[in-house]
């Protein structure tokens, strides 16, 4: 288990206000550490889908006035596949099947070498369960439809995802 890994796990046995202060402490941390270390990462995006909606959420961290997709980091040797399903379950409450791959995503943030595995499933009628330490807000939009704070990359893999869905 990686020192990043043992934190995680050490964190999310604490109370969802220390848990979220936590979080936001070490992600400042850790874009330092990006900074100085050039990492090269792994991480895992998904496309939930709900018919014509899609779900978008903000994070208690980072880009707090963005709409993004929800995902997180891989953990060691984990196949990007399970991470998506993982991530969602964590941090939605979601248990969602088969995604479909839709590409990767590599960029450079925050000085980091990032790959993004970026994935699309569907969802019917399930419940969102949010992990309030990490998710702020989650919402169902149109994917036409779009609010204006959406990163780039998140309109991209939305739109991405109704092609692949429209092709099946």
């Amino acid at each position: 288990m990686t020192f990043f890994e043992r934190a995680e796990s050490a964190v999310s046995r604490l109370p969802t206000p220390a848990r979220r202060r936590a979080i936001r402490a070490g992600y400042v941390l850790l874009r330092g550490w990006w900074f100085v270390r050039r990492p090269t990462t792994e991480g895992v995006k998904v496309v939930l889908r709900r018919g014509e909606d899609v779900l978008l959420v903000r994070h208690t961290y980072g880009r707090r006035a963005e709409w993004d997709l929800p995902g997180g980091f891989m953990g060691t040797s984990e196949p990007p596949a399970e991470a998506a399903l993982r991530e969602l379950e964590e941090e939605l409450g979601v248990r969602a099947q088969s995604p479909v791959a839709l590409g990767k995503l590599l960029q450079r943030s925050n000085g980091k070498r990032d790959t993004i595995h970026a994935f699309a499933t569907d969802v019917d009628g399930q419940p969102l369960v949010l992990d309030e330490a990490e998710i702020a807000e989650a919402r169902w939009f149109r994917h036409q439809a779009l609010p204006e704070e959406t990163s780039p990359y998140t309109r991209r893999m939305v739109a991405r995802a109704y092609w692949e869905l429209f092709r099946e």
